[in-house]
């Protein structure tokens, strides 16, 4: 018989046990009769509950990690430089067209750096703006999502996804202070709302069902009662995304006549 080879396509390569001995010990380890029933059902419950938390999409808290930006002091400054080395340019000027480059860059320059520097003051005087979900809310939340995802029947699972999606949208969106005071009153507080109360006990109280009456289908099922609160919900943060947006759109908009002003100048 030949020597064994490590190549040889017949050999199966793994990172688990491969026989059964240390596959019981692995087993025993966390509880489970190697040659008993709940040995499968275990690895069956492990095997839906990573579908499940794949269907329910990536926690909040992992999408709405801070994002590292440039310091405002580091962008005002750098403007400011690149204004005044431009004036100077212009003492060097040879011809009208050098000379009005020069100063119309140097201008720009300038007025950039002091609408930056104005919106930074504006931003420190202000009320410290609260943030409309707390971390702490998002990551029980997603806690709750990952163990409630495999009782979930499939139309509730496809209801939650867009449902988290248009929250993350509108968190990321209200990470702008002028955005975000562009909501008021029982505005500024839904998100939080949503997902500290309304989503969770809606979940909760679905689940609190017996199983046969969480699988029924059709009008008026427990079920489709859920997914009709989803849909509420989402509808009601797509109208607050929509307006952060709107008043996004609006902020950029003031830059550009700001900038088409001093470019005049």
């Amino acid at each position: 018989m030949a020597d064994d080879d490590p190549q040889d396509s017949r050999y199966a390569v793994g990172s688990g046990p491969i026989n059964r001995r240390t596959a019981a010990r692995r087993l025993q380890a966390a509880g489970v009769e190697p040659d008993g029933a709940g040995a499968n059902e275990a690895l069956q419950r492990r095997a839906q509950q990573l579908q499940a938390r794949h269907r329910v999409g990536t926690p909040l808290a992992v999408q709405l990690q801070p994002v590292a930006r440039a310091p405002m002091r580091k962008r005002v400054l750098a403007l400011a430089l690149g204004g005044s080395s431009a004036l100077s340019a212009s003492l060097f000027a040879q011809g009208p067209v050098s000379l009005g480059l020069a100063l119309g860059m140097g201008a720009l320059c300038l007025g950039a750096a002091l609408w930056q520097w104005q919106r930074a003051q504006r931003s420190a005087g202000a009320v410290n703006l609260l943030p409309l979900v707390r971390a702490e809310v998002l990551e029980a939340l997603d806690a709750q999502l990952e163990r409630a995802a495999p009782d979930l029947p499939d139309a509730v699972l496809q209801a939650l996804l867009p449902l988290k999606q248009g929250l993350a949208r509108l968190l990321e969106l209200a990470q702008d202070p002028q955005a975000r005071a562009s909501l008021a009153g029982e505005d500024a507080f839904y998100p939080g709302a949503c997902a500290e109360r309304y989503l969770p006990e809606a979940l909760q109280t679905f689940l609190r069902l017996p199983t046969a009456q969480r699988a029924l289908q059709g009008p008026g099922s427990p079920s489709q009662t859920l997914v009709a609160q989803l849909e509420l919900m989402q509808q009601t943060l797509a109208r607050l995304e929509a307006q952060l947006a709107a008043a996004t759109a609006e902020a950029l908009e003031r830059q550009r006549r700001f900038l088409q002003a001093k470019a005049r100048t």
